[in-house]
């Protein structure tokens, strides 16, 4: 008798343990007013800060430029990679023109790539979506 107890005691444990596992789940939450998240945006314009602020603009001081963002439209942060850009010419001394027929330089913003990666490690049960019926 003794040992169908522990057996039953055994068996009784696995299951527990089996349906604790499927029981358990995590939650994860990602959520933004904006189309970009706050790190997300802060990752960006930091990175545009620091490319730029390593630009050196010092040969076309005192120069008229025309700054040509055209290769930038659908670049996200095209708008603060211009502003970046336009204020570093400037900090530089670079006459910056707003018509291309004013300038007697041009300089062409590029950019390879603007953006985050995301990458995630799960460790555990996938988190399930549960419809609650109210």
């Amino acid at each position: 008798m003794h040992y169908l107890t522990d057996a039953r005691g055994i068996v009784i444990s696995i299951s527990m343990l089996a349906f604790s596992l499927t029981a358990t789940g995590c939650g994860t939450t990602n959520w933004s007013d904006t189309a970009r998240t706050g790190t997300e945006q802060l990752l960006i314009s930091t990175a545009i800060d620091e490319a730029v602020g390593n630009i050196d603009f010092a040969p076309l001081s005192h120069r008229k430029v025309y700054l040509d963002t055209d290769p930038l439209d659908g670049s996200v942060g095209r708008h603060y990679l211009t502003s970046c850009l336009r204020q570093r010419m400037l900090s530089q001394q670079c006459i910056v023109k707003e018509k291309l027929s004013e300038a007697d330089y041009v300089v062409e913003v590029r950019a390879g790539t603007i953006g985050t990666d995301r990458h995630e490690d799960l460790i555990g049960i996938p988190a399930t979506e549960l419809s609650v019926p109210v």
